[in-house]
């Protein structure tokens, strides 16, 4: 991974030091390089890629944290990008407290590779405010040798012993809601290069067949691991090629190097057949 820069260390503290007053980040002024941009609801499927990213960054503060907050927007974005490397979004998520009903506001950061560079894209959940964590490196190293490298094409017969089929009951779950979006990071991956983010959604939403799970955690704890892969296969009822209902597979690798707020996403995906 590429060392934090000066901006990107500059770009931390700002947060942090907001984080730490318990307020929000200045009034927005163009003229203020981190101002970013302000969104609504509204902006759902013209920022689609935006609220992907914004939906990860508070999937991986739920799992840190052991909290169920529910997204609803991102409110604001500054993109900082590095053309033919990586792109990262700083972002203000507003979420609900189911429990009480009450609204809840996050700062994150999520940083993705250049989409163009392969069909196997990759996430990270740098770090989601609330800590004063500086170390914000993700350590390959630290993970174990099975999840590191090229994603797998699909499952083979080996470790058949570490594999759990996702029943249709867990899927319906809520609680397990990230499975959806997942898939729709896979599917994400298969057509951002060729259709803006506004006509992926037209696509949406997106029904899973059946999910298997790959993981060294055991099999109570298959949802719960801090690192697998899903195999995932689903359908879509309107097609983006053809209109039509196509079937895809997803190949979905979740990591985590054991730093706090620390979360990557790796995935790929692929058409299979029309129904």
């Amino acid at each position: 991974m590429d060392a934090v820069t000066d901006m990107d260390a500059e770009m931390i503290q700002f947060w942090a030091e907001a984080i730490r007053n318990q307020e929000l980040p200045p009034p927005r002024d163009s003229s203020d390089p981190y101002a970013g941009v302000d969104l609504t609801r509204q902006s759902y499927g013209q920022h689609y890629d935006v609220f992907l990213c914004g939906r990860l960054g508070l999937y991986s503060y739920n799992f840190h944290k052991g909290t169920s907050y529910k997204f609803d927007f991102v409110s604001n974005v500054y993109t900082q990008s590095r053309f033919g490397l990586f792109t990262k979004f700083f972002m203000t998520l507003e979420a609900v407290n189911p429990a009480e009903n009450s609204p809840f506001t996050l700062e994150a950061c999520v940083k993705h590779h250049d989409l163009a560079q392969s069909e196997q894209i990759w996430w990270e959940t740098c770090f989601c405010m609330e800590t004063e964590e500086e170390d914000n490196h993700w350590d390959n190293e630290a993970l174990p040798d099975h999840y590191k490298g090229e994603l797998p094409k699909w499952f083979s017969d080996a470790n058949h012993q570490q594999r759990y089929v996702v029943e249709k009951s867990e899927l319906m779950d809520k609680d397990n809601e990230w499975l959806h979006l997942f898939t729709e990071f896979a599917f994400y991956t298969k057509w951002n290069l060729c259709l803006t983010p506004e006509e992926i959604t037209e696509s949406l939403p997106l029904e899973i067949s059946e999910v298997v799970v790959e993981t060294e955690a055991p099999r109570e704890k298959k949802l719960k691991a801090a690192n697998a892969i899903f195999y995932i296969s689903f359908k879509c009822d309107d097609d983006p090629l053809t209109g039509e209902v196509a079937n895809y597979r997803a190949v979905v690798r979740k990591t985590m190097d054991g730093k706090p707020e620390h979360m990557r996403l790796d995935a790929r995906c692929w058409s299979i057949e029309s129904c």
